[in-house]
């Protein structure tokens, strides 16, 4: 339903726009076992392909192997992005190099390392129509999911 504030209450609820009645309570923490935001435009980083996925981590605090990071990549169909020199390790800039709807998947692939409880998307649906698609996914690894502009979740 456009013009209905879905994007003004994530905005709210990831405290880039201050309430101004009322409370809001989430979880302290932002990835596993907090919150995670997926704004409608991604943000891309420029750094390595391991940066990208664990954002914002550092690849310091990967509390994975990466075989989970790589069957991430290949759950939303972009393992070919490893085949570049590097790998994971492969420094790009990424938001120069990748489609919108690659830069979704990867922002993506995000949610489904950090794995969080609850998890707000902003009309990724609008943008890239298989993430709706591969929502099962998130839903299967968070408590809850929030989806802003999506009409055809399964």
């Amino acid at each position: 339903m456009p013009g209905s504030g879905k994007s003004s209450l994530l905005r709210m609820l990831a405290g880039l726009w201050p309430v101004t009645d009322g409370a809001v309570y989430l979880p302290l923490n932002i990835g596993r076992a907090g919150s995670f935001f997926l704004p409608q435009r991604p943000f891309i980083a420029v750094g390595t392909l391991r940066d990208q996925i664990l954002y914002p981590d550092r690849a310091a605090s990967q509390d994975c192997g990466d075989e989970e990071l790589v069957g991430i990549l290949k759950q939303l169909q972009l393992a070919y992005l490893l085949s570049m020199e590097g790998g994971l390790d492969a420094v790009q800039r990424w938001d120069d190099i990748l489609s919108p709807g690659e830069q979704q998947r990867l922002q993506f692939a995000r949610l489904l390392y950090h794995k969080p409880m609850f998890a707000f998307m902003d009309e990724v649906c609008t943008v890239l129509p298989c993430v709706c698609a591969r929502a099962s996914l998130c839903c299967t690894t968070c408590g809850a999911v929030v989806v802003a502009g999506c009409v055809s979740l399964p």
